[in-house]
């Protein structure tokens, strides 16, 4: 102690206007040669790395050497994560509602989230936007024995919230309770999604989601992305297609009535349940609040893919004049649905190329290297039942944009063409062994919403944290990963990158991005 507290009191003071010799050689420390700086962590967070030279400025955060200068000269022991057993969470009802409660002694609350297999792209033809129009109504209608009003007064008194989201596969529902008051929160669950009032707001909602679906497509955002789903494939299974003003209002009160009917039956619903909550207690809220729900026996998923039937287009660009000042574009082809057998390669694959943010290829070209985007997005996420596309997006100054797309497309070509690197092989799978496959099981919520929505859906939610894109699996994807070689990269790469067809999507200021294009790089901005 006495050690440590006079090499506190002799530390180099860092504001010090007039510092003294020693203290001024101490803190100037010059950095040490290039091949003798620790190297930079190959992460997807960014933590702060305090080289070994600054040790001298802060002697008492810097008591002990470091025990390695370079962070892939540590060893640690093997540490093997597991991923949860679907069957020890499960709690299931005859009419095969599923609930999969993960108990956290340590929260003093109660989570619930619930997911009803209800995709947007299913809505009728010429009634876009059905399903989010219905849980537009859930956030505001009361139900058959309660007013909003009164429903509202009932989670307050309890110190309850419930929130409502749209998503890809349907509303999901997010109710927080004390513990205490969990099952009665459960019961105000069960009633507003078996007998919401819908009548008593249909109108009014329907009126705001009409004028939310014509603003939406005002958005620069929404018409790239509406550009490239046309050129790729048209209105194929309703990916081209979007809630439009006029859809929405040719919306009966009829049709709501009966995509409620159709879609919020128990076989079509599953509840994510953890916090302070005992089994056995709130298995019985479950049944109480949900048991009278008409259901059935949900149905098993296929996990056939379909990249190749698709006929050949070659490159296809397409643009849009619009008067902004940066550009959009989308970069991408036919990719996948459901989960196919080399998955795991796929994955690694696309993580080296675009998915792992700051350690992709792709994002260190355009970003760090070239400063053409802030971000550049790569996504290869598996379709339920429909094939989705292998996708690239960014945006840039119009002035720049063209080459960003030129070289992009070269990136595409080299991967396929050269393949990865071992290095690179090694760092991606080690990411998703030990980082991106744990991580996603992180908290007790996680865990129960993780296998709900493998339960209901047949896949995990694809993830899109920050700059990285990536399907996180379980045991089965974590044992693929560790019998991967370089050479199921290699020929993933191969069989799902396909840059001779490929549609090229671009919206900005076009007669700009045109004219600072180089010979090259103009037919690619330059199309119908």
């Amino acid at each position: 102690p006495a050690a440590a507290a006079a090499a506190w009191s002799s530390r180099p003071t860092l504001n010090d206007p007039q510092p003294a010799a020693a203290s001024a050689t101490a803190r100037d420390v010059p950095a040490p040669p290039a091949e003798a700086q620790p190297e930079p962590l190959a992460i997807a967070e960014q933590p702060w790395n305090a080289p070994p030279w600054m040790a001298p400025r802060r002697p008492s955060s810097f008591a002990q050497a470091a025990p390695a200068l370079r962070h892939s000269a540590l060893r640690f022991p093997d540490a093997p994560f597991t991923p949860p057993d679907p069957a020890s969470h499960e709690h299931r009802l005859p009419s095969g509602l599923r609930a999969f409660i993960a108990p956290e002694a340590v929260l003093p609350l109660a989570r619930v989230t619930l997911f009803v297999n209800a995709p947007p792209q299913r809505d009728p033809a010429g009634k876009e936007g059905l399903s989010d129009l219905l849980a537009a109504i859930l956030r505001r209608a009361g139900t058959a024995s309660r007013t909003r009003e009164q429903f509202e007064q009932a989670l307050a008194r309890l110190n309850a919230t419930l929130t409502i989201e749209t998503n890809p596969t349907g509303p999901r529902l997010h109710l927080v309770s004390p513990p205490e008051g969990a099952a009665e929160a459960l019961a105000l669950l069960g009633e507003l999604v078996a007998a919401p009032d819908i009548q008593s707001v249909f109108e009014a909602e329907r009126e705001r989601a009409a004028v939310s679906a014509a603003r939406a497509a005002d958005s620069p955002i929404y018409q790239a992305r509406l550009l490239f789903d046309l050129a790729l494939d048209g209105p194929r299974e309703n990916l081209g297609r979007r809630a439009t003003r006029a859809s929405v209002q040719g919306i009966t009160l009829d049709d709501v009535r009966r995509h409620h009917a159709e879609r919020f039956r128990a076989d079509r619903i599953a509840l994510a349940i953890s916090g302070r909550v005992e089994r056995s207690g709130i298995q019985q809220a479950v049944a109480d609040a949900f048991g009278a729900l008409p259901g059935e026996k949900p149905g098993a998923y296929s996990n056939d893919t379909a990249i190749d039937s698709f006929p050949s287009k070659g490159r296809v660009v397409v643009t849009k004049d619009l008067d902004i000042r940066q550009a959009h574009v989308h970069i991408g082809h036919h990719g996948i649905s459901r989960i196919p057998e080399d998955h795991a390669a796929l994955e690694v694959m696309n993580y080296i190329l675009s998915g792992g943010g700051f350690v992709s290829r792709m994002m260190k070209l355009l970003r760090t290297d070239t400063g053409i985007t802030s971000a550049l997005y790569g996504s290869v996420e598996p379709g339920r039942d429909v094939v989705k596309p292998y996708l690239w997006s960014f945006t840039g100054a119009p002035d720049t944009i063209a080459r960003g797309v030129r070289l992009a497309l070269e990136q595409i070509e080299t991967m396929r063409e050269k393949g990865v690197t071992e290095e690179e092989f090694q760092a991606a799978r080690t990411a998703y062994i030990d980082g991106l496959v744990p991580a996603s099981y992180e908290t007790a919520h996680l865990v129960a919403t993780r296998l709900a929505t493998k339960a209901l859906f047949g896949l995990y939610d694809y993830q899109s944290p920050q700059y990285l894109n990536y399907y996180a699996g379980d045991a089965e994807q974590l044992a693929a990963l560790r019998r991967l070689t370089r050479e199921d990269v290699n020929r993933a790469a191969q069989r799902y990158l396909d840059p001779a067809n490929i549609v090229i999507a671009v919206a900005g200021p076009m007669a700009l991005i045109q004219e600072h294009a180089t010979a090259d790089e103009r037919p690619l901005v330059s199309g119908r």
